[in-house]
């Protein structure tokens, strides 16, 4: 058994795919809990899956205008226009407070007018936190 599945971790078969595997390669009827606990004893199978560790959420800022996130969206936000347009979001990461454009595409012109915007309404951010698209660098 060891020798036909027990390969790395992650392409390893569960006892109930391998009993089937079992079965239809060499003709042989194995239960899938008798499976498992063989498996088990031979350190081919766990009986709890190690979860990969998930990022630790970081704490939002403490005060308005610290960090202002700007992203952009695609959807049909217009009902009959069929065409999808993209809604730039900038949101003020300690309240949530937020500012919105939409324009066709999300282009450099578009990011500039939002910033704009939330200048004019809000004051200068200290930080800006965008996706690393091409829209906001030129490849070197």
């Amino acid at each position: 058994m060891a020798k036909h599945y027990g390969g790395e971790a992650e392409s390893r078969l569960g006892p109930t795919l391998a009993a089937e595997h079992w079965a239809a390669e060499h003709g042989l009827e194995v239960d899938a809990e008798t499976l498992r606990c063989w498996m088990l004893e031979a350190g081919l199978w766990e009986r709890w899956r190690r979860r990969k560790r998930r990022r630790q959420r970081r704490a939002r800022k403490a005060h308005f205008g610290e960090l202002v996130q700007m992203d952009g969206s695609f959807y049909e936000w217009l009902p009959g226009r069929r065409r999808r347009d993209c809604l730039l979001n900038l949101v003020d990461d300690a309240t949530g407070a937020s500012l919105c454009r939409l324009g066709p595409e999300e282009t450099t012109w578009l990011a500039a007018d939002g910033l704009r915007a939330w200048v004019e309404h809000y004051g200068v951010p200290r930080a800006l936190y965008v996706d690393w698209k091409n829209v906001y660098h030129r490849p070197a």
